[in-house]
């Protein structure tokens, strides 16, 4: 954090060289003290004291002391955070009443002088730091230059009083403000009321991220609900009315709606305040005979069945298809579906081949005396014809329907995608029970309705079936019923090919995961520190060496230190950040792997964990040991289990927002319906009790609470001077330290109101080599150009840079150009010819060096302003001067030296 220097007013203080200068504020007198080349005012009150109840609330204005003088001619007390300046130069002592101000005031000022007031703003990375220091001295500058010096004294770290907003959206303000992640999604909300008002007037629409099947992981081509809205989550339901327009999704996922949902619409998350479900909103806010529409083909007949009784008779829910498609559609830039071939897997792996699991499926449909199983889920398709496809992300499935009966097998898949893959096709009269009769995938629907209407007896289809599938069934009166599909029940119990391939895969890649760690602490000892990218890419390089590998299983989540605190986070280039020694490592990913899927995560500390870590990695391992050890009755379902894990965490006041645990099947890293997890209080209909022959993984963690943090930067939120600048209508240039943040690329300068940026992100830079730590940082726009000025000093290099920005300026527009020059911080670099005018009266090295690297930035100075003066530009520019509070110090055995660059030396 660097120091802030603001021009803001004047102060009228009464002389008399007899008495203490006294000063008359709204609150009262204050009385300071003469020094010999200024008057100095000691510990001004600009709050009332910030303890007890009012400890981490904003500041409040201080009460008057009237008609008393306050005195401030003595020491203040400092904040209590930990100082980080040379030690003789800390206060001694500390109070949390601490919110103060110290003042300098020049000799020469009178009640009519209107002089120009410098504020100073300590720095410290938010958390150390102190507005009280022997350093923060401004006699000199107040009495050389006329001006009122100020020195701010705030709280930090666990004190910390100076707050800023988030870095999300905030749609109270006026006008609202999106983050800059979200998109605008008026224009689309728009055009999908004119298609509603179309469908003879529809008061609302929903909007599922689902694809027909009710993926896990749903394929760009289907992505529905985040084309309108923006939210990329795999869970959630839009809901748009002709005035609003929201979003519920899980409490997980907040955070990732807020940065991708514009102010268009209101989010709802289990446990906000005000939480309602969708069903009940529409239920309270439309009035009664509203036709509410959906695409039935992605809302399971589970969930209409829950909007039609929570409606009880007074809305209408109707069939409207295709809204959202048809607007994607017309935009042309809808990503096409998923159509390769597709891979079949040998019995080696699976323990099964597809006609044995057929015909024990017609078993079970005889116990239950229906003349056919509707297979919907993609995964059941999947493991029922041992075929792997590549159609959505992380899972290797591909879209189909299948319609199974004791004399035939019907699967509809877009022409041609089982050729090669060992599926005996039907070709003529041959009995048809032991071959597969192959449909086009839009074929499914009619040849559906066709068995229904022929009455061919009972079908079993799933609830978690699409609406449209089961309603064109109801059409015809037919039979059907909606229990848990065999399949799955089968598919859950492993058989012992499956477990071996299973363990066999666990094996191969705890290999994989293993030498990943060992090159990570390797790295980190040697300082060569990866990124969260680095790290994943790397992870990915050993996985790719194991034997039958073929991709992820689940998004991979490498996060460090703020990310590891926010649920499945993935880094990208824009959000990138160093691993390093003083926060947790989290990463969290699986393999796809012919004969299986894995789904692990760890968490590593290559330094010393604080004790807040310590004691929440610890409270989470009773949890895992609560789990490992539980010894349960058989008939116990997930959620019972569930319960029992958690008391560690709700003991200490923690819980985290997600499922302890999920089905790892035979190819996909997570398997319904197996899962440790309470749905809505109870276990859910569609579960089935904990078994023998299961693999189920633990995702016991904390990612909420006492972990988390935020990434750091200038809030988004926030405006930059260069902002202000430019809606005046001047062109703006960023040349040399930005140091403001680049968590992502809105935090970078050109997103921030420059027009151009020529400079380094970073704190501080080698001046030659434009690396800190190794790293190249030096870059145009967002174009990294460190090779291209390798060798050039930092000061000359940006002093040609902005002299060549003057020099092709327009002198009809007005300008505004930042010189941020990186010298005279560290490291200590020179031309020598600058150092060798101090050989004769300066001769501490480090001194000369630094005394040369002022003199540098003196003549690039003058430089620039030379260029302005002859473009004919001097007289109409005003020139202001800052620094930042940087003090390079060095301690020996024997003594203390600083070569002291704080801003008071350098004015």
């Amino acid at each position: 954090m660097r120091s802030v220097i603001i021009i803001i007013a004047y102060l009228a203080v009464d002389i008399n060289v007899e008495a203490n200068p006294t000063v008359y504020t709204e609150y009262g007198k204050v009385m300071g003290l003469y020094v010999d080349n200024a008057r100095i005012f000691f510990g001004v009150p600009y709050s009332a004291p910030p303890v007890g109840e009012h400890r981490w609330k904003p500041p409040r204005p201080p009460a008057k002391w009237s008609p008393s003088v306050f005195n401030a001619t003595r020491d203040p007390f400092a904040c209590p955070q930990k100082c980080h300046l040379p030690p003789h130069t800390c206060p001694n002592k500390t109070s949390e009443d601490c919110l103060t101000l110290t003042v300098f005031t020049p000799l020469t000022s009178t009640p009519a002088s209107k002089a120009p007031v410098m504020v100073f703003f300590h720095g410290g990375s938010f958390r150390q730091g102190s507005g009280y220091s022997l350093l923060q001295d401004g006699r000199y500058i107040a009495n050389h230059t006329d001006t009122i010096v100020v020195f701010v004294n705030y709280r930090l770290a666990c004190f910390f009083t100076l707050v800023t907003s988030q870095q999300t959206r905030n749609c109270a303000k006026s006008p609202p403000q999106k983050a800059p992640t979200a998109i605008d999604t008026s224009s689309k909300l728009n055009r999908l009321r004119r298609d509603m008002a179309d469908f003879n007037l529809l008061a609302a629409y929903l909007i599922t991220p689902k694809d027909a099947h009710q993926s896990e992981y749903t394929a760009a081509h289907e992505m529905r609900l985040q084309y309108i809205s923006g939210f990329d989550g795999y869970e959630g339901l839009g809901v748009v009315t002709t005035d609003k327009a929201l979003l519920w999704t899980l409490e997980k996922y907040r955070e990732r709606a807020e940065e991708l949902v514009d102010c268009n619409w209101e989010i709802f998350t289990p446990g906000s305040e005000n939480y309602i479900e969708p069903e009940n909103w529409l239920y309270e806010n439309m009035e009664t005979s509203s036709r509410i529409g959906a695409d039935m083909t992605y809302l399971t007949f589970a969930e209409h069945e829950r909007f039609v009784n929570a409606f009880q008779g007074e809305l209408i829910i109707s069939k409207i298809p295709g809204l959202i498609d048809d607007l994607w559609n017309s935009d042309g830039n809808r990503p096409p579906r998923p159509t390769g071939t597709l891979m079949s897997v040998s019995t080696q792996y699976t323990g099964a081949s597809w006609l044995s699991k057929v015909n024990t499926i017609r078993d079970k449909m005889s116990e239950k005396n229906v003349g056919a199983m509707v297979l919907t889920d993609l995964v059941d398709i999947s493991w029922v014809f041992n075929l792997r496809g590549a159609d959505t992300p992380y899972n290797p499935l591909f879209f189909a329907y299948a319609i199974i009966k004791q004399d035939t097998v019907n699967l509809y898949v877009d022409g041609g995608r089982i050729d090669g893959t060992g599926i005996p096709v039907c070709t003529g009269s041959e009995d048809k029970s032991s071959c597969v009769t192959t449909n086009f995938y839009t074929g499914f629907m009619s040849d559906l309705a066709q068995l229904a209407a022929v009455g061919y007896g009972d079908l079993w289809m799933e609830e978690s079936a699409s609406y449209a599938v089961i309603d064109s069934v109801k059409d015809f009166n037919a039979g059907f019923i909606t229990e848990i599909s065999p399949i799955k029940q089968i598919r859950s119990r492993k058989n012992v090919r499956e477990q071996e391939s299973i363990q066999n895969v666990q094996i191969r890649d705890s290999v994989a995961v293993c030498a990943f760690m060992q090159w990570l602490e390797n790295e980190m000892k040697s300082g060569n520190n990866p990124t969260e990218l680095s790290a994943m890419g790397k992870l990915k390089y050993f996985r790719e060496k194991s034997e039958n590998y073929r991709g992820d299983s689940i998004p991979p989540i490498s996060a460090y230190g703020s990310h590891a605190a926010t649920i499945d986070h993935t880094p990208t280039i824009y959000n990138d950040m160093t691993i390093n020694t003083t926060g947790l490592y989290l990463f969290d990913s699986g393999a796809q792997y012919i004969d299986g899927a894995t789904d692990m995560s760890r968490t590593l500390h290559f330094g010393t964990p604080s004790k807040n870590e310590t004691d929440a990695y610890t409270t989470v391992l009773r949890a895992l040991i609560r789990l490992a050890v539980t010894v349960f009755p058989k008939g116990m379902y997930g959620g019972e289990l569930d319960f029992l894990t958690r008391t560690p965490l709700w003991k200490a006041g923690m819980t985290y927002p997600h499922a302890t645990g999920h089905g790892l099947g035979a190819f996909v890293a997570h398997e319904d319906p197996i899962r440790l997890e309470k749905r809505n209080g109870i276990s859910s209909v569609d579960e089935i009790p904990i078994q023998t022959n299961m693999y189920i993984s633990n995702d016991i963690g904390l990612q909420h609470g006492e972990l988390k943090t935020k990434p750091r930067g200038l809030p988004l939120d926030e405006y930059t001077i260069a902002d202000k600048m430019k809606e005046a209508g001047y062109s703006t240039h960023l040349v040399g330290k930005w140091h403001c943040g680049f968590y992502s690329k809105f935090h970078l300068p050109h997103n921030r109101g420059f027009d151009t940026f020529f400079g380094f992100l970073n704190s501080h830079e080698d001046h030659y080599n434009h690396t800190k730590g190794g790293l190249p940082d030096l870059r145009r726009n967002d174009v990294c150009v460190t090779d291209k000025y390798f060798g050039n000093f930092s000061t000359m290099m940006y002093a040609n840079e902005g002299m060549a920005i003057i020099n092709a300026h327009d002198r009809n527009k007005p300008m505004f150009l930042l010189m941020s020059f990186s010298a005279a911080h560290q490291p200590l670099q020179v031309p020598s010819l600058y150092e060798k005018q101090y050989e004769s009266t300066v001769y501490d090295t480090d001194r000369k060096t630094f005394a040369g690297m002022v003199s540098c930035v003196d003549e690039a100075i003058a430089n620039i302003t030379e260029t302005l003066e002859n473009r004919g530009m001097l007289t109409n520019s005003v020139i202001v001067f800052t620094t930042g509070e940087y003090l390079y110090w060095r301690m020996s055995r024997d003594r203390i030296s600083y070569i002291l660059d704080a801003f008071n030396t350098l004015f």
